[in-house]
């Protein structure tokens, strides 16, 4: 699709084949428990940087909650059915969506 992702974080039931998948990304994986370093390159410097600096890598991941917290009040709110067809009206329906979750949000803190 010609998107360019920069960092990628995942649940567990990912593994070595998203690093494949997105080579010119930081992925962020929290390994299974049975997990090993051995693998290819990509999938050792993501093991070590999990080891080296737990907190950093941890608090990177989590990151992944605002995303999913995102999705989970659109859905809540406006339903998740999209009745568009067109590819550019099915994008400015979205953005509809998180625009209005944004200005909600703002006038909440006021």
């Amino acid at each position: 699709m010609g998107v360019h992702v920069e960092s990628l974080r995942a649940d567990k039931y990912y593994g070595k084949s998203t690093l494949k998948e997105f080579p010119n990304s930081t992925i962020y994986l929290i390994p299974k428990l049975n997990a090993l370093i051995k693998g290819g390159k990509r999938w050792r410097e993501m093991i070590l940087r999990f080891m080296r600096n737990p907190l950093e890598y941890l608090e990177e991941y989590f990151k992944r909650e605002k995303a999913e917290s995102l999705i989970s009040w659109i859905k809540r709110k406006t339903g998740w059915v999209i009745n568009k067809v067109r590819e550019e009206r099915i994008h400015l329906t979205v953005l509809a969506r998180v625009i209005i979750h944004d200005l909600y949000w703002s006038k909440a803190l006021d």
